[in-house]
């Protein structure tokens, strides 16, 4: 990650504070005497349930104080009496309230001393600089963009595919079931991607999360959005439609063309699909796919979307439907994504045909897997 770096002389060379800026947000990083020690990193699922509640309460900024030290030969086990000061101090200090079993890192050659409701994860590589996060008194917890690919480990690519995309939404879920929309998501798809890069070989979950990268899309701003973008992007064989989405949520102006100085409009596409190109700045060759929800159904707001749906295809950019019976309809979904590809320039359009009626069983499977894995993924983030 790029940033600039500000340290403060004031301070002493074991409490220097160093200060990076990354997009339009403070990362804090703290260094630490040599004498201090690190009693607990909190890692995996209790990592991202610590950092959804940081987002979803008052205490977002602190997201952003990450630790500068070098954690390869200090980072180790507290004993269960001091574990449970970490976790009174995590409730008074935050109101963080963690789930009955929490997991954390430990140096590979530390003897633990845990109770039955503590799991250790032995991580003999090193920790790159500002993957973990200060939360005080000792406590620490992984970046949840290092808990990916922590938790790619014990999960299949799907589940790890279904927590990268949602932790990469602009929404976050709160403990009553309602969305809340985010100014920034938990992961960001280039600080993920350049964690990977200062990650060592062999590092646990990197190969996977390497090959996963493809299929994680920023910017869903509604759970439909991230399945639709999955199953969009998968190949045929993981019983997706083998068409990786340009964008999500992409904003579009579109200037009137009767009176050029009329002012123009933003519309935001919740699945692009084509080539951004000098050649079709007009939109030519671009596909979107606009998931409607319930509300769709109101007259005024069918008015509206045919309004839109003029607008774009005055750009050339032909939109595509898809509602909560299209969604769960086989048929429906495989003659929409032919139609796209036949859009988009595909020529073979009867061995494309072919290839999406012989996956089908494999499209059914993988649409209710994702609703079965986004439902554990949420959970497993947001209720505890």
């Amino acid at each position: 990650m790029r940033g600039l770096f500000y340290f403060d002389s004031a301070k002493s060379e074991s409490q220097q504070t160093t200060v990076r800026l990354l997009k339009n947000h403070a990362v804090i990083f703290v260094s630490h005497s040599k004498e201090e020690r690190m009693d607990i990193v909190f890692s995996h699922e209790t990592a991202l349930q610590i950092c959804a509640q940081l987002k979803t309460g008052v205490n977002g900024e602190a997201l952003f104080r990450r630790s500068s030290k070098d954690f390869h030969t200090t980072y180790s086990a507290c004993s269960t009496e001091a574990y449970e000061e970490k976790l009174l101090f995590l409730k008074k200090e935050y109101g963080i309230v963690l789930a009955q079993t929490t997991h954390e890192i430990v140096r590979n050659n530390t003897r633990t001393r845990f109770c039955d409701t503590r799991v250790s994860h032995q991580f003999k590589r090193l920790l790159p600089i500002g993957s973990l996060i200060d939360l005080g008194q000792n406590v620490y917890c992984v970046s949840p963009a290092l808990a990916v690919c922590m938790l790619s480990r014990n999960k299949n690519s799907l589940h790890q595919i279904v927590l990268a995309n949602l932790l990469m939404a602009r929404y976050g879920h709160l403990l009553n079931g309602d969305l809340c929309e985010f100014d920034m998501p938990l992961v960001d798809k280039e600080e993920l991607a350049s964690l990977l890069c200062a990650l060592e070989p062999y590092s646990p979950g990197l190969r996977t999360t390497q090959r996963n990268m493809r299929y994680f899309f920023p910017d869903a701003a509604s759970p439909m959005e991230v399945k639709m973008a999955i199953r969009s992007s998968l190949p045929y064989q993981k019983g997706g439609f083998n068409q990786l989405p340009l964008a999500l949520n992409k904003s579009y102006v579109i200037k009137n063309q009767i009176n050029p100085e009329a002012q123009a409009k933003e519309r935001r596409l919740d699945l692009l699909f084509g080539k951004m190109s000098k050649s079709n700045l007009s939109g030519l060759n671009l596909v979107a796919i606009e998931y409607n929800g319930s509300y769709h159904d109101d007259f005024y707001q069918q008015r509206k979307d045919n309004q839109r749906t003029n607008e774009l295809n005055s750009v050339s950019i032909k939109e595509y439907f898809v509602n909560a019976d299209i969604y769960r309809n086989q048929l429906a979904m495989q003659n929409m994504f032919l139609s796209i590809k036949k859009d988009l320039g595909d020529s073979n359009l009867y061995r494309i045909r072919r290839t999406l009626r012989q996956y089908s069983r494999e499209q059914f499977i993988l649409m209710n897997k994702l609703d079965s894995i986004y439902k554990l993924m949420n959970e497993l983030i947001y209720k505890i």
